[in-house]
């Protein structure tokens, strides 16, 4: 007979102190950073890259909801030596963290709840 009594150790995710909280844009952000930069590193053939090399360059872009962030006026996809590439995305990961790129977040955000509502809603009707 198997003991029952794990059942009890259980909780939701989304009421747990760490994975299944909600994320905010900005930690939604650094963690599509981290993965692009894990993609950019093994090699990984992917559709779209956010990272790519370039001669002796690295272009990039930082994404959000479908869209590129401005990482200084004017840029949205940046080259930068490849030397010198991953002290620079790290520094851009911790402004994003520290809240430099909020004022680009929250409409964003917005935005694609906005867009996955409407979704929701459109799959409810077809039910």
């Amino acid at each position: 007979m198997v003991d029952m009594s794990w059942q009890k150790s259980l909780k939701p995710a989304s009421k747990a102190v760490s994975g299944g909280a909600s994320m905010s844009p900005a930690q939604k952000v650094a963690a599509s950073m981290d993965k692009a930069l894990a993609i950019y590193k093994s090699d990984e053939t992917v559709k779209r890259p956010v990272i790519k090399l370039v001669g002796a360059n690295v272009q990039f872009s930082v994404r959000f909801a479908n869209q590129a962030l401005e990482l200084a006026p004017g840029i949205k996809i940046a080259e930068v030596p490849a030397a010198q590439f991953e002290k620079i995305y790290g520094a851009i990961k911790a402004s994003v963290l520290e809240g430099a790129f909020d004022k680009q977040l929250e409409p964003l955000a917005k935005s694609a709840k906005a867009r996955g509502a409407k979704m929701v809603a459109g799959k409810a009707a077809k039910k």
